[in-house]
Formats: C-alpha cells, sequence, structure tokens
C-alpha cells in the first residue's frame, strides 16, 4: 500500500539531499520518490565502485525510488544487472504494466520502462525516458562514459506513438519534453542547436499532441519552471520542468 508519491528531476548520482528528506517526511519504503532520469543509479557499470556506492546508500533507506532513464543512465540491455519485475506496489490492473526494471540486490529501486502504461495509487501513468547528450562528442574526445542507446530508435518511437495515440492519462512523465516546450534560455553557452539531435523532442510533440493528460513532467534542464496550461487545448493539462524541485503528487 503506497503511502505518498512524490517526484523531482535529474540528480546526477547526488544523493546527499535524500537522508535529510526521508527524516524531515518520516518516510517508509511504501513512499514513492520517482526521479525524472539521469539518476546515475545505473551509469558506470553495475561493478564500478561510484555506482555500487550510490546505489547501496539509496537501498539502506527508507523510501521507495521509481526511476526513469535519463540521457546519461545506461540503457536497460546493458550490464546484465535488471530484469523486468512485477513490481508489488504498482496496482493490479489488466490494462496497465506492473513490469519494471529491478536488481533484487537494491529492492526499493525499480525502473520505469520506455513508453510504457503504469497505474500508481489509482492515478494513470505514461513513462518514456531518453534524450540527447549535448555534451556527446565533447565525451567521446575524453573518453568519458556515454551510450549510443540513449534516444528510442525510430521503429520504437513510432511503437510507442501507435499504443499511446488517443490515450487518456493523468500523468506524463518524460526526461526530456516536446520540442515546443524546449527552455532555449537554458542552452549550454558555445553548443551549436544546428548540430544537436531534436528527434526525440520532435517525436515528444507527437506524443503530445496526440495524447490527453493532466500533468506533463519531465526534467533534463536543471531548472525548476511552471508552465501550466500550454495551450488553448482542454485535452491537455499543466506542464512543469523539475530539477532539485520535490513535489508531492497523487491527490488533486
Amino acid at each position: 500500500m503506497i503511502n505518498r508519491l512524490f517526484i523531482r528531476g535529474d540528480t546526477h548520482g547526488d544523493f546527499t539531499w535524500l537522508p535529510d528528506f526521508c527524516e524531515g517526511y518520516e518516510t517508509t519504503t511504501d513512499d514513492i520518490l520517482i526521479i525524472l532520469g539521469d539518476s546515475a543509479l545505473r551509469f558506470e557499470g553495475p561493478n564500478k565502485f561510484r555506482e555500487k556506492h550510490r546505489k547501496e546508500t539509496v537501498a539502506a533507506l527508507p523510501i521507495t525510488l521509481f526511476v526513469l532513464r535519463g540521457n546519461h543512465d545506461r540503457p536497460y540491455d546493458m550490464g546484465g544487472d535488471v530484469t523486468l519485475t512485477d513490481c508489488p506496489l504498482l496496482d493490479e490492473s489488466p490494462w496497465y504494466s506492473r513490469a519494471m526494471w529491478h536488481d533484487e540486490n537494491y529492492p526499493n529501486i525499480w525502473y520505469f520502462q520506455d513508453g510504457r502504461q503504469y497505474k500508481i495509487k489509482d492515478k494513470t501513468f505514461l513513462t518514456i525516458g531518453g534524450a540527447y547528450s549535448v555534451d556527446k562528442y565533447y565525451r567521446l574526445a575524453m573518453h568519458w562514459t556515454w551510450y549510443e542507446g540513449e534516444q528510442l530508435d525510430r521503429e520504437t518511437q513510432l511503437d510507442i506513438l501507435d499504443n499511446v495515440d488517443h490515450g487518456r492519462f493523468d500523468y506524463v512523465l518524460t526526461h526530456t519534453c516536446p520540442y515546443s516546450l524546449r527552455p532555449t534560455d537554458l542552452f549550454i553557452t558555445g553548443i551549436d542547436q544546428s548540430k544537436v539531435d531534436n528527434s526525440t523532442e520532435l517525436w515528444l510533440e507527437d506524443i503530445f499532441n496526440c495524447v490527453e493528460f493532466s500533468y506533463w513532467f519531465f526534467g533534463h534542464y536543471h531548472e525548476n519552471r511552471y508552465y501550466g496550461r500550454v495551450d488553448e487545448y482542454e485535452k491537455h493539462g499543466e506542464v512543469e520542468m523539475l530539477f532539485d524541485r520535490i513535489k508531492e503528487i497523487g491527490y488533486e
């Protein structure tokens, strides 16, 4: 039985704030915190010290994490550390998935599948991870970690689009945002935007235009920003970009 449901943006491996959060809210593992990608809980590799330390830190705390895949997170088919497992905290429903990626060594950390529909606390969720890394070529030049599968391939994108067309969701959770909502004022200075791959944002624009939702949350841009209702259509609800702000959701 889930008590409370919280959500925030990217952490990039920094969980120094989480013990105080758990203490302040007196959380248990029946409380869920959603992270909208780039958690770095799966980044360097399952046997790397930094990654293991992050997961061990979270696993020792009285809270459960539901994690979206960011562009700086390892694709689920790499590493051999996670398998699809039915999550006991998800609502039983014939129409929604209960399968999440999971490593049994860290029982309170679960990872959303991309393009899947879930039901949490009687609310419906669509979860889509991934984005393009604007620092891709710098990372490659420096021999830093970068994953080719950071964005979904076009075939997978089209399959997801077909599956959700005309769908209705209480929450849409994505790592990046639809193309029309890009916060251009936050773009990194010195990046040639003509060389940035916007295919995920353009595809999310198609998702945005073909589904109904009450709330759409995304991370990726490292700022907290409330968009409100972004157009005149009744099928579109409120949109919010999250970074280090933590919101409690699920009671509207």
